[in-house]
């Protein structure tokens, strides 16, 4: 992030990103004294802010993105934080990338139009995933944990007028999270192979490691993470999933995001780790207890139900009334 950071365009569009106007200019009154120029008051800005973000920049960027997605068109369900806010693991180059959840038109219903799903790559470099509600409530089912932690996370922006179903998603997640707990385990299993593959690879995105490193940071510490949420999750059945998200590993993966662990013992500790828990995340997966979904896969079609029916029925009043 320091390295795309480098044009004073590109930080005001960062700033922008993230409504942090108001907040430059309290920082811009802070410093006057120092008689620096706007382009000098920016940098400082920006690079303080990448160093220690403040909550209230994560909020504003929620709240810019719910903005940002629906002036582009989509009826918007809600945004939500995503990613290494939600477990303890954002560092000075941590991007806050988001998820939208948007409501399908009627029309796009009854013509079988295909769900939105796609990534909005803002001009920072940080994203936003939109999805279809229904294909949300989908992922939701199949205990993804990158999408889990959307009912989880703090920082969220619903819309209003959807607030009663947003509710009772929120009702039904501490019985999701343990509705298929072989799904969960097998997810994880399947994340930290695929991160062993990806690991010491160029793709589009690790160019930048691969060539400084030898090693993706990423796929590295991704490794790390999903072993201890594999044992976290195995180990505290009773505790909440953001608080099975946080990482108690914080110190030695950020050492691996700042590509400060050479590559053959970061490898080798990644490999290591790998061979260890898989087998027992496979042996967790047998021994798990039958899923039983019912009960909360019930309340996520209600509130499927309940959400378009009541976005159908907004759609149609809006339209009797432009032609009046």
């Amino acid at each position: 992030m320091d390295d795309f950071l480098n044009t004073h365009e590109v930080r005001c569009d960062w700033i922008t990103t993230r409504h942090l106007w108001g907040s430059y200019k309290n920082y811009c009154e802070e410093h006057g004294s120092e008689n620096l120029t706007h382009e000098e008051c920016v940098k400082r800005f920006v690079d303080e802010r990448q160093v220690k973000p403040q909550p209230k920049d994560i909020l504003n960027r929620v709240t810019y993105d719910y903005e940002y997605v629906t002036g582009l068109g989509y009826n918007v369900f809600c945004v939500a934080l995503t990613g290494s806010q939600n477990y303890g693991l954002a560092y000075e180059k941590s991007d806050i990338d988001t998820k939208a959840i948007v409501v399908p038109s009627f029309k796009d219903m009854v013509m079988n139009k295909k769900p939105v799903s796609e990534t909005i790559v803002l001009p920072t470099n940080e994203h936003i995933d939109v999805k279809d509600v229904r294909l949300y409530i989908d992922l939701l089912k199949r205990d993804s944990p990158q999408w889990l932690e959307t009912v989880f996370t703090p920082w969220n922006y619903i819309s209003v007028r959807y607030k009663k179903y947003w509710d009772i998603l929120e009702s039904a997640k501490h019985i999701l999270i343990r509705s298929d707990e072989k799904k969960f385990y097998n997810v994880c299993k399947g994340q930290i192979m695929q991160k062993v593959k990806d690991m010491t690879h160029i793709r589009p995105g690790n160019e930048y490691d691969m060539a400084h490193f030898g090693y993706d940071t990423k796929c590295c510490y991704h490794i790390h993470r999903f072993a201890e949420l594999a044992q976290r999750y195995h180990d505290y059945p009773q505790m909440i999933y953001s608080q099975v998200l946080w990482s108690e590993q914080r110190d030695y993966i950020m050492k691996i995001k700042r590509g400060q662990v050479p590559k053959d013992i970061a490898v080798k500790e990644a490999l290591d780790k790998a061979d260890k828990y898989i087998p027992i995340i496979e042996k967790w997966a047998e021994e798990a207890p039958e899923k039983h979904t019912d009960f909360s896969f019930s309340m996520l079609d209600d509130a499927l139900y309940g959400l378009l029916k009541f976005a159908v029925k907004e759609e149609f009043e809006d339209e009797q009334n432009e032609s009046k």
